[in-house]
C-alpha cells in the first residue's frame, strides 16, 4: 500500500498462500466510503495484485481481497484499508481578465476552477507580454516576462510601464497531491488616453497662394497638434461656422454650427461660410479615449459671397411688344 494515495498512483499488494492441492489464488479491489471497511464496492476488472487508481475513486478508501481456493475450502485475507486517495488539482475552467485596459485601471482575473482532494485556494502571477496568447496549460510563453512588483492577488493596477503590452494572469491550485496552473488568454493591448500639450492651427490657401481671409472657393485647412498616447492616437476633423471669433478650447463654443460634410482635415469654403468665423473641431482618438480641441476661429469673417464672383448685368435696352388681339363677331 502507499501512505498517500492518489488518483492516478498505482497501489501494491503481495500475498503468500500454502496448501495441498496448491490453491489458486484470486484477487479483488475495493473502494469504501469510509476507512472502517463500510459501504464498500467493487471495483470492476481490479484483480490485479496492482491497482491504477482511476479517475472517480478520489475520497475514497481502497483495500484489496486474496482468496485462496483448493478442493478442500477457501481461505480469504484483507489488506488494510488505504488511506483517504487525493486529487491533484484538475483545472476545470479558465481563468479570465476583466478590467479596462488603461494604464491606472485595475484587471481583475476570475472565472477559473478546479477539482482537487484537499481543496486549496489558487495563488496568482501577472505577466506583461510582447503579443497577444490564448488560455494554456502550456509553460511561460516566451514573450512574456513576470510583473516583480505585481501582488500575488487576483487583481493588478496597470502601470505606465505596462503601456503597448499586452496582460496575462497564472493562476496556480496546489494540494498535497500535485499542482495545477493555467494562464490567463491576454488582454487588449495597454493604453494611454490621449493627451498633448499643444493646439490645432487652420491656414487658408487660394490655390498655392496663401491668405489670410476666407472667400468662396478657397481651401482652409486644420493641423492636429502633437498627440501623446499608447497606441498612437488618430485624428479626426469637424468644420464648424461661428458668429464671433474665439479662442481655441477643448469644447464647441455655443454659437458655432456644424457644417454638414465637411469633415475632414481641408474643407473647400462655399457659401456657407459668408459672414461667419471658421473653426475646426480636432479630435485625438485611441481604444483608451479621446481627447478634443478646437481650433481658434479665422481672424475674420468670411467674405464668401464676394470672391471670385461677377455682378449680375443686362446686355441692351428691354424691350416691350404687343401683338394685338384678333376680334370675330359671329351672329
Amino acid at each position: 500500500s502507499t501512505s498517500t494515495p492518489k488518483v492516478g498512483s498505482t497501489l501494491k499488494s503481495t500475498s503468500t498462500a500454502a496448501g495441498f492441492p496448491t490453491p489458486i489464488v484470486t484477487k479483488q479491489w475495493y473502494a469504501c466510503s469510509t476507512q472502517d471497511n463500510t459501504d464498500c464496492e467493487v471495483i470492476t476488472n481490479a484483480t490485479g495484485a496492482d491497482y491504477l487508481i482511476a479517475a472517480g475513486y478520489d475520497g475514497k478508501y481502497i483495500y484489496v481481497e486474496y482468496t485462496a481456493t483448493n478442493s478442500v475450502g477457501d481461505a480469504v485475507s484483507a489488506s488494510a484499508v488505504s488511506n483517504q486517495v487525493l486529487l491533484a488539482p484538475v483545472i476545470s475552467s479558465s481563468p479570465v481578465i476583466s478590467g479596462n485596459t488603461t494604464v491606472g485601471s485595475t484587471l481583475t482575473v476570475a472565472g477559473e476552477a478546479a477539482n482537487m482532494r484537499p481543496t486549496s485556494s489558487a495563488t496568482y502571477e501577472w505577466f506583461t507580454c510582447s503579443a497577444t496568447g490564448a488560455s494554456t496549460t502550456d509553460t511561460l510563453p516566451s514573450n512574456c516576462k513576470k510583473i516583480a512588483a505585481a501582488p500575488a492577488t487576483s487583481t493588478y493596477v496597470l502601470v505606465d510601464s505596462n503601456k503597448a503590452s499586452f496582460i496575462r494572469a497564472k493562476v496556480t491550485f496546489t494540494n498535497s497531491a500535485g499542482t495545477a496552473s493555467r494562464w490567463s488568454a491576454s488582454t487588449s493591448v495597454i493604453s494611454t488616453a490621449p493627451a498633448t500639450t499643444g493646439t490645432p492651427t487652420l491656414a487658408i490657401k487660394n490655390g498655392t497662394a496663401v491668405a489670410t481671409v476666407p472667400k468662396l472657393g478657397y481651401k482652409i485647412t486644420a493641423t492636429a497638434p502633437t498627440w501623446t498616447g499608447t497606441p498612437a492616437p488618430t485624428s479626426s476633423f469637424q468644420w464648424y461656422i461661428c458668429d464671433t471669433a474665439h479662442v481655441s478650447g477643448t469644447s464647441v463654443p455655443g454659437d458655432c454650427e456644424i457644417v454638414t460634410g465637411a469633415s475632414t482635415a481641408t474643407w473647400e469654403i462655399d457659401y456657407r461660410a459668408n459672414g461667419k468665423f471658421l473653426a475646426a473641431k480636432v479630435t485625438g482618438t485611441n481604444p483608451a479615449g479621446e481627447l478634443v480641441k478646437f481650433t481658434a476661429t479665422t481672424t475674420a469673417p468670411s467674405d464668401a459671397d464676394s470672391a471670385n464672383k461677377v455682378a449680375a448685368s443686362l446686355g441692351g435696352t428691354p424691350e416691350i411688344s404687343i401683338t394685338a388681339p384678333a376680334i370675330r363677331l359671329e351672329v
